[in-house]
């Protein structure tokens, strides 16, 4: 799924390890303990696929046939209700790739080693987000954006399809940084609080300890520097679209009399320019991007 003013790379790099996607692995290994054999599942063998989210969710790969050890059994920890009951879900073959749908898929280059009856092979995931619903959330920004564009005067017609009839993709590329900022913090900001309302108790990563209120504080700073790139992008709008000049606060006059004493109108005083700071002149964005953002 495509994205345009930001992306889930820009998403786990303000996040540092507290967002991960679809493709995040906590371990692959074989069972050390109890295999015979010498093979292994390589990391780069494995792709996850883009509908996936499992937080620390047990796959076993196990070599059962002991006519055919080039065959694996795949099962699947039962998640429903956090039981560590394992339920089957396919026959592979180090030979041919295993596609598991909406799952993953096990390339042949991935294996190496030979199998002795038994033998199991581990898979621990550790995504908290599938990279579909984090793309959709992105999306989501992306179009509240546009939305806001549009209601400002900025951007016009119809809505059309996201991201590629996006403002920013149709008129303006590239997109400007504060807009992606804006898109990226925001996008981190609701990830982390969808993941704490349905994963409650997790554990960070790095850390014994289980999660609790307090480490979720720095996602407001993550809204507040979102809001604020957002303001300054719209800012520095207003200033080059308001004239052929820029729209000071109040300006004083370099020459303050003008006229001749006597002479038609006399002398004239010349004082602030009140074209700048008239309020029905002045436009507010902030007070306008706090009400049309306010659902972030």
């Amino acid at each position: 799924m495509a994205t345009a003013y930001g992306s889930r790379a820009g998403v786990a790099r303000i996040a540092r390890g507290q967002i991960r996607f679809s493709d995040a692995l906590y371990s692959i290994s074989p069972d050390v303990d109890n295999n015979h054999g010498t093979i292994e599942l390589l990391e780069s063998g494995i792709t996850m696929d883009d509908a996936f989210a499992g937080y620390r969710l047990r796959f076993e790969l196990r070599f059962e046939n002991a006519g055919d050890l080039t065959e694996y059994r795949v099962y699947k920890q039962n998640d429903l209700d956090g039981s560590t009951a394992m339920n089957f879900l396919a026959v592979g073959n180090t030979a041919a790739p295993l596609v598991l749908a909406n799952i993953m898929t096990i390339a042949v280059a991935g294996w190496v080693g030979a199998a002795v009856v038994n033998d199991v092979i581990y898979i621990i995931t550790n995504s908290h987000i599938s990279n579909d619903d984090a793309d959709e959330i992105i999306n989501d920004i992306e179009a509240e954006v546009d939305d806001a564009l549009r209601k400002l005067s900025i951007a016009s017609g119809a809505e059309g399809t996201i991201p590629t009839d996006l403002y920013f993709v149709l008129t303006a590329p590239p997109v400007p940084r504060a807009i992606t900022i804006y898109t990226n913090h925001i996008a981190a900001y609701r990830m982390l609080n969808y993941i704490f309302d349905s994963q409650k108790g997790v554990t960070p990563t790095g850390r014994d300890e289980e999660r609790n209120q307090e480490d979720y504080q720095m996602v407001y700073k993550w809204a507040k520097i979102a809001q604020m790139a957002f303001k300054e992008w719209l800012s520095g709008w207003n200033v080059a679209h308001s004239g052929n000049a820029p729209r000071w606060t109040s300006t004083q006059p370099m020459i303050t009399r003008t006229g001749i004493e006597g002479q038609l109108h006399g002398v004239l005083e010349q004082e602030s320019d009140g074209d700048y700071t008239a309020s029905d002149e002045a436009v507010d964005p902030f007070g306008d991007i706090e009400s049309l953002l306010s659902s972030s």
